[in-house]
């Protein structure tokens, strides 16, 4: 029988956990009384109070490294072992709240939580973890993470839910592995984040009144520098989409109205005090300048414009588009997508959300978007960089593929929501293409042949000609050189002008998201022609004769006058692109 002679002084606590019991663990509670030693203060620790719990060794022995080997060892080779196996002394030197949360866990692994335990503060649910942590409890067994889910039910009836209180809520539900509390609690912060870097806050009682392993209870660095990312990207979203229509005033415009839409603008963005953008984020929040915009009416600020496209542009359209984007951008990291990421089945259990047809959230206990996928990433860095820089799957006009026969056409287009990478926006991976590069039909095998090209070019000569370019730039025919005759008389945007035609300029526009429209060669298409203006300056010019019948795609209009056409301008051979493109074909 275990003396009590040290402790009888005590005050004493007596609590049965278990119905079996066939052990009682003693609690010496420790507590800092201060004295004076040598005339200094001294804050010694000292025993205060005995807690008795009456538990049963092998459920307590499998869930505590701790209490497995105190429980399994005789006096000689364990301090806290006494010659009674049957009560056992353990000193907690953390003082009362760390005993309280220490009586949680007995009641948790022998599955006893009464409903008080469910009425723990935050604070209490700290020292929940520091307990678990010193004695080697699992805070991912199937009892704790019940008894966490219990407790976050009743988490809205305690407290008034808010920023500090989510900072607070962080760590707890990342160690107990709560799904729907972690997003939700990374959702908030990234949201309601008012400037500088998202923190995780430690509760106020206990800073105060620390236990030992306090200063290693905190999320994860490279946890905490993902939702920050999440918080820069969604403030870049917003930037861009407000700011896009300003861009396109600055680059394209050019009529008497730019100057008043654009003032009017940004006018009517300041007044609901969100813009400038980066002034207003570095002291407030995304959420309070999704509110802002609530409240913005466009439609006194418009005006009657020219109708170009660059001026022209609904103002109300463009702020609800962008609140609803970054709105629904983010939905909080997932903790299951943060397992599997760095995990040895990361190809199979995260690897795979990425491909066409599988959802972001395959699997997973929270529903999310792909930015929630992409910064739930916690393998090797150079991992997602290789993603990120690989081609992704592309629009129908654009994804080609070779067939056993050579031949090159075109896929279906596979529905996947958001290809591509979350700070490239959904359009995916950019293929740069020359300018010099024209579209051809390809040949029975696959490839773009000399023959094809000059058999082409024989059947359309003397015709006026069109931009063979499909999607993306000018033809060469468009940058073509100057015949006699013809003078450029001013510079103007994308191009010469002269008094009958326009030359697009090789360095023409080429602005925005990349994308260029269709362009035509619109320089034997000119007014003279049609009306016979110039009829004595084109007698002096060479005219061919039509000898013989063109093919009905290559036909002359019923307005060319054939005797008075001019000369033609010969397209040069582009021998480097079409080897490129052979080559591209045969791979």
């Amino acid at each position: 029988m275990a003396t009590t002679t040290p402790y009888w002084q005590l005050e004493k606590e007596y609590y049965t956990i278990a119905d079996n019991a066939d052990v009682a663990l003693r609690i010496i509670e420790h507590s800092a009384i201060t004295t004076t030693e040598n005339g200094f203060p001294l804050a010694v620790k000292t025993p205060t109070k005995l807690h008795e719990f009456k538990v049963h060794r092998a459920t307590l022995s499998r869930a505590s490294s701790f209490f497995s080997q105190l429980l399994n060892r005789t006096p000689e080779t364990f301090a806290e072992a006494t010659s009674d196996q049957n009560v056992i002394d353990v000193s907690e030197d953390d003082g009362a709240p760390s005993v309280h949360a220490l009586a949680l866990w007995f009641k948790i692994v022998h599955d006893k939580p009464r409903l008080d335990t469910h009425e723990l503060s935050i604070e209490g649910v700290w020292r929940a973890v520091s307990v678990a942590h010193k004695y080697g409890f699992s805070t991912s067994s199937e009892s704790a993470t019940n008894w966490f889910t219990r407790w976050y039910a009743k988490l809205p009836s305690l407290v008034k839910a808010g920023y500090k209180h989510y900072t607070m809520l962080l760590y707890p539900a990342f160690v107990f592995g709560h799904r729907a509390a972690f997003a939700q609690a990374t959702k908030y912060l990234v949201y309601h984040n008012t400037g500088g870097n998202i923190p995780d806050h430690q509760p106020r009682e206990f800073v105060i009144e620390p236990p030992a392993n306090a200063s290693t209870l905190h999320t994860p660095q490279h946890v905490m520098h993902q939702i920050n990312a999440a918080r820069a990207r969604l403030k870049t979203i917003l930037h861009r989409a407000l700011y896009t229509p300003i861009d396109r005033l600055l680059k394209e415009a050019r009529c008497n109205c730019a100057p008043t839409v654009l003032y009017n603008y940004e006018s009517s963005l300041a007044r609901t005090g969100v813009w400038p953008l980066e002034s207003k984020l570095m002291s407030d929040s995304i959420i309070s300048a999704i509110h802002d915009l609530r409240a913005y009416d466009g439609k006194q600020w418009q005006i009657q414009t020219c109708g170009s496209p660059a001026c022209t542009f609904d103002f109300d359209k463009i702020v609800v588009t962008a609140r609803e984007e970054i709105g629904n951008y983010f939905a909080g990291l997932c903790l299951d997508c943060m397992t599997a990421s760095k995990g040895d089945d990361a190809e199979g259990k995260y690897w795979s959300h990425s491909k066409p047809g599988v959802k972001w959230d395959e699997g997973c206990t929270v529903n999310h978007g792909q930015a929630s996928w992409y910064f739930s990433f916690m393998g090797p860095r150079e991992d997602m960089m290789e993603w990120v820089k690989a081609p992704k799957a592309k629009p129908l006009k654009d994804r080609r593929e070779v067939h056993a026969d050579g031949n090159t056409q075109t896929r279906a287009n596979i529905a996947h929501h958001g290809h591509g990478h979350p700070q490239r926006g959904g359009d995916g991976h950019k293929q740069a293409v020359s300018r010099s590069q024209e579209y051809h039909e390809p040949g029975q095998n696959g490839t773009f042949d000399q023959e094809q090209m000059e058999s082409r070019q024989q059947q359309c000569e003397g015709q006026p000609k069109f931009s063979q370019t499909k999607e993306y730039h000018q033809s060469p025919q468009s940058f073509g050189r100057r015949e006699p005759g013809q003078y450029y008389q001013g510079r103007g945007r994308g191009g010469y002008h002269n008094d009958g035609f326009f030359a697009p300029s090789r360095y023409g526009k080429r602005r925005g998201s990349g994308r260029s429209i269709m362009t035509r060669d619109v320089r034997h298409e000119t007014d003279a022609e049609g009306s016979g203006e110039h009829e004595g300056e084109s007698k002096t010019k060479e005219s061919i004769p039509n000898t013989a019948e063109q093919p009905g795609q290559c036909k002359k209009p019923e307005h060319t006058v054939a005797e008075q056409e001019p000369a033609p301008i010969k397209v040069p051979e582009i021998e480097v692109e079409v080897a490129e493109l052979k080559i591209s074909s045969d791979g």
